[in-house]
């Protein structure tokens, strides 16, 4: 059975076969919904992807890194996604440690 949008007036209900209220089909409504997140995902996968390649277009300028007696010459895009993958490990290894220590503390 097919619910309506809206709820129909008294008169509506006793001309139930002129009445001119459509139901909407089940399920139309969260379909659209769905659309409208997948929609607004893609656009904000667009727009970062936008920054990421405008960042990195702008950013072509050489620089030099120096540890101990090695060297590397890099542009600063590459740098900056470097750090940012060494930031990523670094912090997940840190925050798997703190869990086995927090889980070994309460079970003892």
């Amino acid at each position: 059975m097919r619910t309506p949008l809206v709820s129909p007036t008294p008169r509506a209900q006793n001309l139930r076969g002129r009445c001119a209220l459509k139901a909407a089909p089940a399920g139309a409504i969260h379909r659209q919904g769905r659309w409208t997140v997948r929609l607004v995902y893609i656009g904000l996968i667009v727009a970062f992807t936008a920054l990421v390649l405008l960042f990195k277009f702008q950013n072509l300028d050489a620089v030099t890194v120096s540890l101990f007696s090695a060297s590397v010459t890099l542009p600063v895009s590459v740098l900056v996604v470097l750090i940012y993958v060494l930031g990523m490990l670094t912090g997940g290894c840190l925050l798997a440690l703190l869990r086995t220590l927090v889980r070994r503390a309460r079970q003892t």
